[in-house]
């Protein structure tokens, strides 16, 4: 019995449950945004590269979306990194989510959500460039999630990928 449970609960403790989902947004509105489709081997499925141009000052959001690939239910309670915990130079929060990609289409505040298996959800970041840079990127965001009354944080794969590059305006 003992090592069940501890078996069980390694199991419980290395799970990750989510996967870049299969619903595509645009590139964020408003910007000059380089767009590439990517289907390399060892990439998430779907993954698509924004390469956006960095301004001083600059403000934008963007859209993925992320899907419960696991057979069991899990409730998302933190998504992102709290922007007081974040750098002076580059903030990402997220600021929107759909819930329930299947039947929503309903844009909400961030707040917990209990997502079935196999239920997909979208989430809308907004980042925040203080001033021109180039050389960031990331197609991931933090998630943490409970599971049978466990707690785990885990970076969750996204299917897009944000690139930095400092534009033509830049000093």
């Amino acid at each position: 019995m003992v090592a069940l449970t501890s078996t069980g609960i390694v199991l419980v403790a290395n799970y990750q449950p989510f996967r870049p989902g299969y619903k595509q947004y645009g590139p964020p509105p408003g910007l000059e945004v380089e767009v590439t489709r990517v289907n390399w081997l060892g990439m998430p499925p779907n993954l698509r590269i924004f390469e956006v141009p960095t301004e001083d000052g600059m403000t934008f959001r963007y859209r993925f979306s992320i899907w419960n690939h696991g057979p069991v239910p899990i409730t998302v309670t933190k998504f992102g990194v709290p922007a007081s915990a974040q750098g002076p130079d580059l903030t990402q929060v997220p600021v929107a989510m759909d819930p329930n990609l299947y039947g929503g289409g309903q844009w909400i505040p961030v707040q917990p959500v209990r997502l079935a298996p196999r239920q997909m959800m979208g989430i809308e970041m907004e980042v925040t460039v203080a001033s021109c840079m180039s050389g960031v990127r990331w197609n991931q965001i933090p998630l943490t999630f409970e599971m049978y009354g466990i707690e785990r944080h885990v970076f969750a794969p996204t299917n897009v990928q944000i690139d930095l590059v400092r534009s033509a305006s830049c000093p």
